[in-house]
């Protein structure tokens, strides 16, 4: 009995969410980086607006991952989808994994 493996294909969701993120890990890592480059004023608040606005949305792309992720359990390693359901367990910890979809017990 040979056993095949079949490589996972990852949804379009998941690849825009990848590269996205990619994205705006380089240029927040490069505002970060020469951020104190730029003259002072207007133009090195904006690299800083930008740098910081970044982080939130990769933060916020994380979180859309999850849930995304979380949603399609059948197809999900079992490590996975046990780190989903460990999510729901933590009660105090309602509000922001309350984002997370719910499982059934």
């Amino acid at each position: 009995m040979s056993a095949s493996f079949v490589a996972p294909r990852y949804t379009p969701t998941s690849q825009v969410i990848h590269w996205l993120s990619a994205l705006l890990v380089c240029l927040a890592w490069i505002l970060g980086l020469f951020g104190d480059e730029f003259p002072k004023g207007v133009l090195r608040e904006a690299a800083n607006f930008i740098h910081i606005s970044a982080g939130e949305i990769i933060a916020f792309l994380l979180i859309l991952h999850l849930r995304a992720s979380c949603k399609t359990l059948h197809v999900l390693s079992a490590r996975k989808a046990l780190l989903c359901a460990n999510f729901h367990k933590r009660r105090p910890y309602r509000g922001f994994l309350g984002l997370l979809p719910q499982t059934k017990r």
